[in-house]
């Protein structure tokens, strides 16, 4: 294949790539989800095989990726407002084409055409089960 950023960056922060081997990182059964090891619970061999990234490299890559890359939890809280924003702009979207009280006005709303237009009580009895 050929070279992009983000095979630099997998070679960049994996610590195989600076010669490291690591043992015990995850832990499962046959036929079940791999599960993560604490960092402490992990059996680090440096220098198990000549590296291709030289160790200072590598350690300022970390550095430099760290600031760079989202963690995993920050990548979920920019999803969540993701989320929230959309909801929001579809109620403020819904609330001018229908009004507080329910009455439909004429307004041009971000809806599909197949969706019928519904008031509140109409939406809640839809809801309800029969």
């Amino acid at each position: 294949g050929r070279w992009d950023s983000g095979k630099i960056v997998r070679i960049l922060m994996n610590e195989a790539y600076a010669g490291t081997r690591i043992y015990n990182k995850t832990w499962g059964k046959l036929h079940q989800r791999k599960r993560q090891n604490p960092r402490s619970a992990w059996i680090v061999c440096p220098r198990a095989f000549p590296a291709i990234v030289s160790p200072g490299l590598f350690s300022e890559a970390q550095r430099r990726l760290r600031w760079i890359l989202p963690s995993r939890r920050r990548k979920g809280q920019l999803l969540l407002r993701k989320v929230e924003k959309r909801i929001i702009m579809e109620l403020v979207s819904w609330i001018h084409a229908h009004g507080v009280t329910g009455n439909v006005r004429h307004f041009p709303a971000r809806c599909r055409k197949d969706v019928p237009v519904r008031t509140p009580r109409e939406f809640v009895e839809s809801l309800r089960p029969r």
